[in-house]
């Protein structure tokens, strides 16, 4: 079965369960933040909600794969699928009095972080708004307290940052107090954005051979600034709504930092529709509040249409191989004054 049909004949069927006839609004939601967290939330409500929720997961329910049925209450239900991390099925419970049923397919079985098929049906459509608003503010309380833990959103979980100060930046002449400046000159500038009626957004872009410092300058400004900072990994395949949900998440959680390391892989995927990245990042909803600051290996590849516009990414800083004086200073930074001058003068030297 192919994956649009799938997508029909589930739709189809959801609508039939809960007609308009009987007083369901039923919608599909293209994106609701903190979904993954239903579960919790709902045992966070377990008195309001203990007799009127359960869990049906369909573990692998796609139009290529095959489905094992579980059914439990999220308020004690572990293992597969059931755990607060996702979960696939469907929901039922009363939100205020208002009952709401979720029901959310997994389309691309075998990927970390596949694109879902998620329906709503309710008796007032105020219901959804008001748990969709319940599910961001315990989305931000969970993040709060990880400032210094990469929220990864394509393979999901946490990559601790390591504790490194501006100083651990080791550049050539005045190119990681240039880094700086941009950085902490945007995030103080939000107000002057708004008085010129500017989307809240910069792109830096870090180009250059392996080796040259383009992650750690990253994790290094990620670790230092005053924003959440957020991963989104290309090492697992991508598509365009995966793009699109890693914007939202940026900019809901303001002022944040995302970084995409490899943008050449991304733009040279045969999943991602160039026009689609472009209208994401400068089209009629425009997503603001944070800097994204891209990597790439192979600039070559990028296609000329991200670096020509400033809301896609504005200033491309050069990572070349570390120079003589960079080495030595890498070195009598690692060393922590355990060498002498001559000592490291002569490994710089000697590791060129």
């Amino acid at each position: 079965m192919s994956e649009s049909k799938f997508i029909e004949d589930k739709i189809r069927a959801f609508r039939r369960r809960y007609p308009a006839t009987a007083g369901w609004f039923v919608c599909r939601l293209a994106y609701l933040m903190g979904l993954e967290n239903l579960p919790m939330l709902l045992r966070q409500q377990r008195l309001e909600f203990a007799e009127d929720t359960w869990l049906r997961c369909d573990l692998h329910d796609g139009p290529r794969s095959t489905k094992l049925n579980l059914r439990a209450s999220p308020f004690f239900a572990r293992g597969p699928g059931l755990s607060d991390a996702d979960w696939f099925g469907t929901l039922r419970f009363r939100w205020r009095g208002t009952p709401i049923i979720i029901e959310r397919h997994h389309l691309e079985p075998g990927h970390l972080s596949p694109d879902h098929l998620t329906l709503a049906a309710t008796k007032d459509r105020t219901a959804i708004e008001d748990m969709s608003n319940a599910l961001v503010a315990l989305h931000r309380t969970l993040m709060k307290g990880l400032d210094h833990e990469v929220f990864v959103l394509n393979g999901g979980g946490f990559i601790r940052l390591p504790k490194l100060g501006w100083d651990d930046l080791i550049l050539p002449g005045d190119m990681g107090a240039e880094i700086r400046r941009n950085v902490e000159s945007f995030l103080r500038a939000r107000d002057h954005y708004r008085k010129l009626r500017l989307p809240f957004r910069r792109g830096l872009l870090f180009v250059g051979p392996p080796g040259g410092g383009k992650s750690t300058a990253a994790k290094i400004i990620m670790a230092n600034v005053k924003a959440r900072p957020l991963l989104l990994s290309l090492r697992d395949e991508i598509k365009d709504s995966t793009i699109e949900s890693a914007f939202r998440e940026a900019a809901s959680l303001p002022p944040a930092i995302l970084l995409i390391e490899d943008l050449d892989k991304l733009t040279s995927s045969k999943n991602v529709a160039m026009s689609y990245l472009l209208n994401l990042l400068d089209g009629l909803e425009t997503h603001e509040g944070f800097l994204q600051i891209a990597t790439s290996n192979e600039p070559e590849k990028i296609d000329r249409a991200l670096l020509h516009r400033p809301s896609r990414f504005d200033r491309v800083f050069h990572f070349g191989l570390p120079g003589t004086d960079e080495r030595r200073r890498l070195l009598a930074l690692r060393g922590q004054g355990r060498f002498l001058d001559q000592a490291l003068a002569e490994a710089a030297e000697a590791t060129a």
